[in-house]
């Protein structure tokens, strides 16, 4: 009975989020995760990636999928485990964010304030 009630769960999850959540913890599924998430988070880099941006998403992937599949165990010990993985993951992902470089004002979309006053001016 709980089958179902996981499984939609996460695919509710899945679709409000866009974002997968493996429901076994095979190396079929780590292989999937790990590049649907490299993929995200690669997307979000403007041009190629350093080194250091590399890295951390490695480590970003890595300590993700370690979270899940502690939470997933459910023992404190466990628990305890993914815990960590969260917090360093929080950390390593702010560092990420960091290393993001801002678009200047001519590469920014318009907002829409001005956008509405280009408008009127026509």
């Amino acid at each position: 009975m709980t089958e179902p009630i996981a499984r939609s769960r996460i695919l509710t999850q899945s679709r409000s989020l866009g974002r997968s959540t493996p429901r076994r913890f095979s190396k079929t599924a780590w292989w999937r995760f790990a590049a649907e998430r490299r993929a995200r988070y690669v997307a979000r880099i403007a041009g190629e990636p350093t080194d250091t941006q590399s890295a951390l998403v490695q480590t970003l992937v890595a300590l993700e999928w370690s979270a899940l599949k502690h939470e997933a165990v459910g023992t404190l010990a466990a628990d305890k485990v993914a815990l960590d993985a969260r917090r360093l993951f929080g950390r390593f992902l702010q560092d990420f964010e960091r290393s993001l470089v801002k678009p200047t004002a001519s590469q920014r979309a318009p907002s829409l304030a001005e956008v509405l006053a280009a408008r009127e001016m026509s």
